[in-house]
């Protein structure tokens, strides 16, 4: 009897010493989980980017969003170098009031792209809903630069993820092109029409 009392106790612990291990990797930063610190104001780029590729969490991701959003011109070159990233996001950039084709999940590396036209499009994004439609960048229309929010090709065609990196070459031979310039001054000239992939074989919808 006291053999198996010893061994039953033995197992316990065990069990116990499995169980305590496990919580720990569940909520432990070990495998570069998303930890936003302060609402995401505290975190650099590349922390508020894996928030949007590890939490299926719509308020986890719209916060990571925003706070990318706030840092501005200084997130642009993070944005840049994760344009070829080619792992989907459990999201959609589509308009809420847009009725065109809805293209969910897009690449890490459109979803980037797109970050930076926000960043140049509006200086703020605004939260707010609207019939209670769910939206990746909340639900007022005026946080969404384009309607569809997706990259074709020169023939009207969806990019596939080997066009990514093309994508990114042209986003970055404009950022060296126009890095010194003020987000002021970015702004304006996205305003006035000048927009990054202007006379190349993509274009967004």
């Amino acid at each position: 009897m006291d053999y198996l009392k010893f061994h039953s106790t033995k197992s316990k612990i065990h069990l116990l010493i499995i169980s305590s291990i496990c919580l720990f990797f569940l909520t432990s930063n070990v495998f570069g989980t998303c930890q936003l610190s302060n609402e995401g104001r505290g975190n650099t780029v590349e922390e508020l980017l894996s928030c949007l590729q590890d939490y299926k969490t719509p308020v986890v991701r719209q916060k990571a969003i925003f706070s990318i959003h706030r840092l501005s011109k200084e997130a642009i070159p993070a944005l840049i170098e994760n344009i070829s990233n080619s792992k989907k996001v459990v999201a959609y950039l589509s308009n809420p009031l847009s009725s065109g084709p809805l293209v969910r999940d897009p690449p890490m590396g459109v979803f980037s792209a797109y970050l930076i036209e926000s960043i140049l499009g509006r200086e703020r994004l605004e939260e707010r809903t609207i019939d209670n439609i769910p939206s990746t960048l909340g639900n007022d229309p005026n946080n969404y630069v384009y309607w569809n929010g997706f990259i074709v090709n020169s023939q009207n065609e969806l990019i596939k993820d080997g066009d990514l990196i093309e994508v990114q070459k042209i986003y970055r031979v404009w950022w060296e092109k126009n890095k010194d310039e003020s987000i002021c001054e970015l702004r304006e000239g996205w305003k006035n029409g000048e927009r990054i992939l202007n006379g190349k074989d993509y274009e967004w919808k």
